[in-house]
């Protein structure tokens, strides 16, 4: 037997008998008080262990009574309320009819104290008042109109649609720390230094803070490609496809959060009819580089639909027969990009289609025309290219291993006039 727990303090029978002889209850002596006392000591034993829990938890040194109160509430019993008066109140004998009675002594009441006590001041009379309840469609903040209700939190996608236009730009609300470093970053990676524009795309792909960035730069290149677009400038949208590159390089930057700004903007640079002033820019190798990053970028992340709607714009594209032949092979290189799967479910269904295009310009016009190049006949040169490798996948391994055949189907294809080349 536990020596601490035999000299505890606790309830024992008599307290019990003293108890139930004050509510005048002949049913608790003997055997009974002492089953009272044993079952009200392991209760109250109870809960002054689940309290030293609190109090342990709590880091306190001492039990306090907030800790009884959430043990007794642990055991699902509402705690006890209430006060201790300084004076005890006085009870006065009032005979023995059946049993004794006590009743509560009444005080004495001075009525002089009332008779001679100030009469309180008489309320105001009633009156009227006129005031405004709403001038030019909108109540006036007075007294007397009730407080305007506040506006509930709509949910997002109730929220009205706004464009870019209605607020202010996101550069003007940034910080000027956060606004010079962006700010500095894109001057150097689209200025005339080599050294500055490699040192600014060395640290776009590896610092780890640029994901905090990440919503500038987007925004930026975002607004770069929509007007450089309409000056048709190529070098500094190759510049800015080239940043991109280098965030979607970056191991520490997801792109999912910005995909909405960053995927107009490279399909932009591939599908747009004109990216240059002249026929001499080989703005092919712009096309080309956005539709590799478009390429890393599809397989990167998979976020819903994303894919899906990144082939129907380009599918969309390749089917619109009001296109320009370059947005058709330009097209058709992104689709190509994007893997053999996409190839044979969306260019091959229609190669037919895309032979007669195809071969309409390569024999009614040749690379040159008026000493500068052709750039419809380069457009239909690319889409030849990849036609052949359409009909590779769907001739399959056999089709690779015989050059004779293959040549008699490339030929077939798409004939070429030997003159126009």
């Amino acid at each position: 037997m536990n020596p601490a727990r035999s000299n505890a303090v606790g309830i024992d029978a008599s307290f019990v008998q003293v108890v139930a002889d004050t509510v005048n209850s002949k049913d608790f002596h003997g055997p009974k008080a002492a089953r009272v006392a044993k079952t009200v000591n392991d209760a109250l034993r109870e809960v002054l262990v689940v309290a030293s829990r609190f109090q342990r938890l709590g880091r306190r040194k001492q039990l306090t009574p907030e800790d009884l109160d959430c043990a007794i509430r642990l055991k699902g019993i509402t705690p006890p309320f209430g006060f201790e008066t300084g004076t005890q109140p006085s009870f006065k004998y009032a005979g023995n009819l059946v049993r004794d009675m006590f009743v509560k002594e009444d005080h004495e009441v001075d009525l002089q104290s009332f008779i001679q006590a100030p009469l309180p001041r008489l309320p105001l009379a009633p009156s009227l008042k006129a005031h405004w309840l709403v001038i030019d469609g909108e109540q006036p903040a007075i007294p007397e109109n009730p407080q305007p209700e506040k506006p509930k939190l709509m949910p997002v996608q109730n929220l009205p649609s706004t464009s870019v236009e209605d607020g202010p730009p996101l550069l003007k609300q940034l910080g000027k720390d956060v606004r010079k470093i962006t700010q500095e970053v894109m001057e150097a990676a689209m200025g005339t230094d080599d050294n500055k524009r490699k040192e600014a795309l060395s640290v776009i792909q590896t610092d780890c803070g640029i994901q905090l960035l990440l919503p500038r730069f987007s925004l930026a290149i975002a607004e770069g490609v929509r007007c450089n677009v309409a000056m048709r400038n190529l070098a500094f949208l190759i510049y800015h496809m080239r940043v991109l590159q280098s965030l979607a390089n970056n191991k520490t930057v997801n792109l999912e959060g910005v995909l909405h700004e960053i995927l107009p903007s490279i399909l932009t640079c591939i599908l747009s009819k004109t990216l240059c002033p002249t026929e001499r820019d080989n703005h092919w190798v712009l096309r080309s580089f956005s539709s590799k990053l478009l390429a890393t970028i599809y397989k990167q992340y998979t976020a819903t639909n994303v894919r899906i709607r990144i082939v129907k714009v380009l599918s969309d594209a390749l089917r619109n027969p009001n296109n320009s032949i370059t947005t058709i092979a330009a097209a058709a290189t992104a689709l190509s990009d994007l893997g053999q799967e996409v190839m044979q479910s969306m260019i091959a269904p229609i190669k037919e289609q895309l032979q007669q295009v195809a071969q309409r310009i390569l024999m009614t016009s040749g690379p040159k025309v008026e000493g500068q190049m052709n750039d419809d006949f380069t457009a239909a040169e690319k889409l030849h290219e990849i036609l052949k490798k359409v009909s590779s996948l769907e001739y399959g391994d056999e089709f690779n291993s015989q050059p004779e055949k293959r040549d008699v189907v490339h030929r077939r294809l798409i004939p070429r006039m030997e003159v126009g080349i």
